[in-house]
């Protein structure tokens, strides 16, 4: 006997294509999600080259970069 009959789940065939149409639905909006957070963190990067190299690394200027693109990279890695 099937563990969801025991449970006493209901068998249900459209599940799997509601499914299907939610991850359809999302997966453009949140691949176009992750783009803009790359290009942000990208961004960040370069503006910390400039600061540091223009400043240099010991800088106020390029301790703000340098700590906006790790707020940025850290906000990638936790998606």
């Amino acid at each position: 006997m099937p563990y969801a009959k025991n449970i006493g789940a209901s068998h249900s065939p459209d599940l799997f294509h509601g499914q299907y149409e939610l991850s359809k639905a999302t997966a453009g909006p949140l691949a176009s999600q992750e783009k803009s957070f790359e290009k942000s963190l990208e961004e960040a990067d370069t503006k910390m080259k400039k600061a540091i190299k223009k400043h240099g690394e010991a800088s106020e200027e390029a301790r703000r970069a340098s700590g906006m693109y790790t707020l940025r990279k850290d906000g990638l890695e936790e998606r």
